[in-house]
């Protein structure tokens, strides 16, 4: 006999992905919302950020790094033996070293052409930017 839980349909793993994503977005715009209307104390949303999502928020992220780096550092290895010949190797060494020129010269080109045709901080008042440079200058 199945079980009533058992039968029900169950989401595919994107989908809960998605749904969850939309979910943290209307529940931050809702925060946002009630934080500035004042139903909600400012503070209260700074605790919770500081000692429950924040440090939830770090484990995640160390688990991830955690999983990623050795199947990456596994993928690459496991690629270099899969090539057999030392001159394929050397021929896609030189290959994979031109491909990271190209889009490094082409991110820098691109970042530089947007910065100079947008000027971002051009209508920044003067005052205020001297404060922020100030207040910031450790960090820089």
């Amino acid at each position: 006999m199945v079980s009533p839980i058992d039968a029900r349909p169950r989401l595919s793993q994107h989908t809960l992905i998605v749904l969850s994503l939309v979910a943290g977005a209307v529940a931050g715009v809702a925060v946002n919302l009630l934080v500035g209307a004042g139903r909600i104390d400012p503070d209260g949303v700074a605790w919770v950020v500081r000692y429950l999502t924040r440090p939830l928020g770090q484990i995640f992220l160390n688990m991830l790094f955690m999983v990623v780096i050795p199947l990456v550092f596994c993928s690459l290895v496991l690629g270099v033996v899969n090539l057999g010949k030392v001159g394929k190797l050397g021929r896609l060494s030189v290959k994979t070293f031109l491909y990271f020129v190209a889009t490094t010269a082409a991110s820098a080109t691109l970042g530089l052409l947007l910065v100079n045709l947008f000027r971002p901080g051009a209508g920044f008042d003067p005052a205020s930017q001297a404060q922020l440079m100030e207040s910031f200058r450790s960090e820089a």
